[in-house]
């Protein structure tokens, strides 16, 4: 069956280059990784100290993290949308993307939780974020979240198309 959206994707120039470039996608691939690295690498350092499992970490000094965190996803948005626009029909009706995509936008949405809801309840003299349960419970759920990204990600060469 054919999809015209995909189709158009797929003959997008960004999806001709990669297929035409030999070194783009190996190259694409390795910045994902290191996009990955640097999203979930500062928001693990965060929820671990949440979660009480990193000690001595004050609180203000995890915002220096969050930027990192926030470079990485530039760069894996980015790549994601090259190497997407080179095969669409591969990743659109793989189960493994699907449910990699679904959980970015639950952590997505579990971020912006955190952010506007928890830390506002903060500034109004609430709980401190070390004690406040809900703020733990966001943190694991995070932590949870890009787990399965992660390995959703690895798996997507493995499941087969629909």
């Amino acid at each position: 069956m054919q999809y015209p959206v995909l189709d158009w994707i797929r003959e997008t120039w960004a999806g001709q280059l990669v297929r035409d470039v030999f070194w783009l996608s190996p190259m694409l691939e390795g910045l994902h990784f290191v996009g990955m690295t640097l999203l979930v690498g500062g928001i693990c350092i965060v929820d671990l100290c949440v979660l009480g499992l990193v000690r001595d970490m004050p609180a203000m000094r995890l915002n220096g993290f969050l930027p990192w965190s926030l470079v990485g996803f530039g760069i894996n948005f980015i790549s994601g949308l090259f190497l997407f626009a080179a095969a669409p029909y591969a990743f659109a009706f793989n189960r493994a993307f699907q449910m990699k995509m679904g959980c970015i936008i639950l952590a997505g949405i579990n971020a912006l939780w955190f952010r506007h809801c928890i830390q506002a309840s903060l500034r109004r003299g609430h709980r401190s974020l070390y004690e406040s349960r809900l703020a733990k419970l966001t943190s694991g759920m995070s932590l949870l979240f890009w787990l399965t990204v992660i390995v959703c990600a690895r798996l997507i060469a493995f499941v087969p198309n629909e």
